[in-house]
């Protein structure tokens, strides 16, 4: 099992693009408390995509696809064999490749989770996944 559980966009202001993002349609899912707090907010597009938005000033624009995956090594190891990359810890805890300004990131999933979103390549029998993202190195 391997789904898509969110995509992220670092912004410069966090609180003025929820309120932009909410005004165009998009559901607030996860709001900080205050925005003082470091905790990422997290929406839903119009069409039901999560999205994190974040403030990660060295990294603006589109900055991750997280994946969960039952096997997170075999997942970004197919991964790398297919697009390169670099192989490192997103946040110093979590296995991802890095490309450029932006990582790929995979973990297990919460117990209590069920990714309802479409199969990883690497688990799919190599059938063309719904969704591609091709990177330079």
């Amino acid at each position: 099992m391997c789904a898509v559980d969110h995509i992220a966009f670092s912004v410069q202001n966090r609180a003025e693009k929820l309120k932009e993002l909410e005004d165009a349609g998009a559901k607030i899912l996860i709001r900080p408390a205050s925005p003082a707090v470091l905790q990422n907010a997290f929406i839903e597009d119009p069409w039901g995509m999560k999205i994190e938005v974040m403030e990660d000033p060295g990294h603006l624009g589109f900055h991750h696809v997280h994946l969960f995956a039952a096997d997170p090594e075999a997942v970004l190891d197919w991964y790398m064999t297919q697009f390169g990359g670099k192989r490192v810890h997103y946040d110093d805890a979590l296995p991802a490749i890095r490309y450029n300004s932006m990582w790929l990131i995979a973990q297990k999933p919460p117990e209590a989770s069920q990714p309802k979103h479409a199969p990883c390549p690497a688990e799919s029998n190599n059938k063309v996944a719904a969704t591609k993202a091709f990177v330079h190195n």
